[in-house]
């Protein structure tokens, strides 16, 4: 039933396509390409291999451990200073899904925690920026080259460098609510590419 649906939404998507290609051969009707992926477990590939690298390049630092100390203390006061700014949870070590996997109940939405207090907001960012002054060059660093790992592989450009030629669409494969009526259905599996997404991904991160 989720494959229904999600054929709904490439055919919705994909009406622009089928007029241009009619209007291009009269008479002819060409076999539109269509595969699934899912996005959030590619994104989990990325963001663990990120981490991964990160921690390589912190070993391949060799601080001395009371820096390293001082690094930890900073984080985790900076990590309970955004929980007080925007209410978030403690941090997480994995990506959440956009969608729950099929057959289970959407999570619930919690309501962001009230607003600290002024002075205890205050009082926090003074801690953080007393502990990160020490540090702050080497978590900078570390902050930039967090954000070059991220930008140099992003799950859109894999899907489609491997869709290319390939498929005319990819819908990801997490997304299952849709309210339009399935009105025709051919048979036949749609094609799952998130194995072989991630495996080219692999082939890229190989040193």
């Amino acid at each position: 039933m989720k494959k229904f649906f999600l054929l709904a939404a490439s055919l919705l998507l994909a009406g622009p396509l089928f007029q241009m290609t009619n209007a291009a051969e009269p008479g002819t009707v060409e076999k539109f390409r269509w595969a699934l992926a899912d996005k959030h477990k590619i994104d989990t590939a990325i963001f663990s291999w990120t981490r991964a690298k990160m921690e390589e390049t912190k070993k391949a630092e060799s601080l001395p451990p009371e820096i390293e100390a001082k690094i930890r203390h900073y984080e985790m006061l900076n990590n309970q200073l955004m929980q007080k700014q925007f209410g978030l949870p403690p941090r997480i070590q994995h990506i959440p899904p956009p969608f729950p996997p099929s057959g289970e109940p959407a999570p619930k939405r919690e309501r962001p925690a009230k607003p600290q207090s002024d002075q205890e907001y205050e009082a926090l960012s003074k801690q953080v920026a007393e502990a990160k002054a020490p540090v702050a060059d080497i978590v900078d660093r570390r902050d930039q080259q967090s954000a070059k790992l991220r930008e140099q592989y992003q799950t859109e450009k894999l899907i489609a460098e491997y869709a290319k030629g390939r498929f005319d669409l990819v819908v990801d494969a997490g997304m299952s609510h849709y309210s339009s009526p399935i009105l025709y259905h051919a048979s036949g599996d749609v094609v799952d590419i998130t194995d072989s997404v991630l495996d080219l991904f692999k082939e890229k991160t190989k040193l």
